[in-house]
């Protein structure tokens, strides 16, 4: 079965079983028209957007990706940056920017993007900033758009056709454009990364773990093996062992190749760590 194939059926019967009464979480869609979740302590406020999106956030997102909310309580930090990459519709920008000093939120989809600036701004987010261009470890132009039927499925990435042109952006300039230029925040630590952007990681893998092995950053890096071109998780094996993870598993590439869509916490290992 796809990805999409999946989602498709664990949303529609998901939306079914929480439709019956049972997600508890949902606390409203009528105060102020926001559809409000309470989702690991934090109230979202999701703007209507259209029967799709919506019936996702009324009855799937209450318990989607529990463990990815688990991780950003185990990680968050009051004092600290975070990037999301892949911010979607804000549902995970949302309870970092609660959680973190700033968020820069990191989403090319330009459908997903009006819902993430009304989402962002309905819960009350000032503390953030939204970069509307994909990473890449190069600057350059690229196709961008959905993997599968339409944009906003949170499933958009970088492509070859059947979509539109928009220039890429690389970590480095990420970082210069929204936080070493701003003085608001270019004293705070980057404390976090989360990137889940569809099979894309596999370009930004090596700039990703070498910053944050040398700034002491965190990172979250959702795996998509099955959508990278040339497969090959074994070409980073040394540099995953300079990070301690939450991989169930010592051997991280191969837990990946075995489980194709995966994500998995590293926390970068001190030198002695590594060398002893």
């Amino acid at each position: 079965m796809s990805k999409n194939s999946f989602f498709n059926y664990f949303f529609h019967a998901l939306y079914l079983f929480n439709a019956m009464g049972f997600c508890s979480n949902v606390l409203s869609n009528n105060v102020e028209n926001y559809i409000v979740v309470n989702k690991k302590n934090v109230i979202h406020k999701f703007v209507p957007f259209d029967e799709r999106t919506d019936n996702f956030i009324k009855y799937v997102f209450p318990n989607w990706e529990n463990e990815t909310f688990d991780v950003f309580d185990l990680v968050k930090d009051s004092q600290g940056i975070a990037i999301d990459l892949g911010a979607w519709i804000g549902t995970t920008a949302i309870w970092l920017a609660k959680n973190f000093y700033h968020v820069v939120a990191v989403e090319p989809d330009r459908v997903s993007l009006i819902c993430l600036k009304q989402n962002l701004e309905a819960s009350e987010c000032q503390n953030t900033s939204i970069c509307k261009r994909p990473i890449a470890h190069t600057n350059q132009n690229v196709i961008f758009g959905p993997l599968f039927s339409a944009l906003n499925e949170s499933t958009s990435a970088i492509l070859k056709e059947h979509s539109y042109t928009i220039e890429t952006i690389t970590l480095k300039q990420i970082l210069d454009d929204y936080v070493y230029t701003n003085d608001a925040i270019k004293n705070h630590k980057i404390a976090f990364i989360k990137c889940d952007i569809e099979g894309g990681e596999e370009d930004i893998i090596e700039d990703l773990l070498h910053f944050a092995y040398n700034n002491k950053t965190k990172v979250y890096l959702s795996f998509h093996l099955s959508w990278w071109k040339s497969k090959k998780i074994t070409d980073f094996e040394n540099l995953f062992k300079s990070f301690k993870t939450n991989c169930p598993e010592p051997n991280v590439s191969l837990y990946i190749r075995q489980n194709p869509f995966t994500s998995i916490l590293f926390e970068p290992r001190n030198d002695d760590e590594i060398y002893n």
